[in-house]
């Protein structure tokens, strides 16, 4: 007689929660970093066109949606807690568009030219993301110095894309390594 009170039924595996989570976290972070390389594409090729602009508010707006999801999730759902977060995350990236509205403001002043104008757009995508990964989660801060770095070879290199493309590929080829080491040792440690 075996132990198992169900003998042909089958064991059912769940993905727990905090795995569940992670998976979430480093899809996210597929997805952001995609659109910010299409993002990078648009301004590079068309930087002195509106597009690349739009491109980057509503990006704003991805990214803050994402973040939003991610805390919610690390909450655990409590409603005192989803809108503390919502209020919090709302005030954080209302400054991130508020600047990028300020940066509109200096090139039809004509105080920033198109070129510079979407290499600050990267720059505030990325303070904000990183100052949100501090709060949220180190992908999240991953992210932002990704923006931060992807600006930076924007403005030294002519055709930026191939370099950003390897920086993309290592970064996330290095989270799903870190998140499966991560995981063997905390299976590890609960044997």
């Amino acid at each position: 007689m075996s132990n198992n009170p169900v003998p042909d039924q089958p064991v059912e595996e769940k993905t727990p929660p905090k795995k569940r989570q992670h998976l979430l976290e480093d899809l996210l972070l597929l997805v952001l970093i995609l659109l910010t390389m299409l993002g990078i594409y648009i301004s590079d090729v068309a930087m002195a066109d509106i597009d690349g602009y739009l491109y980057w508010m509503v990006m704003i707006i991805v990214f803050a949606i994402s973040a939003m999801l991610i805390n919610i999730i690390q909450s655990k759902h409590k409603v005192s807690s989803i809108k503390e977060i919502l209020v919090e995350q709302s005030l954080h990236w209302l400054g991130a568009i508020l600047a990028l509205f300020g940066v509109l403001l200096l090139v039809h002043a004509e105080a920033l030219t198109h070129d510079s104008a979407a290499l600050v757009f990267l720059i505030v995508l990325s303070l904000a993301t990183y100052l949100d990964g501090i709060r949220i989660g180190w992908r999240f801060g991953l992210i932002g110095n990704y923006l931060g770095l992807a600006a930076v070879v924007m403005a030294y290199v002519d055709n930026p894309m191939w370099i950003l493309y390897v920086i993309a590929f290592l970064t996330i080829a290095g989270v799903f390594f870190f998140d499966r080491k991560l995981s063997k040792s905390s299976i590890k440690q609960t044997d």
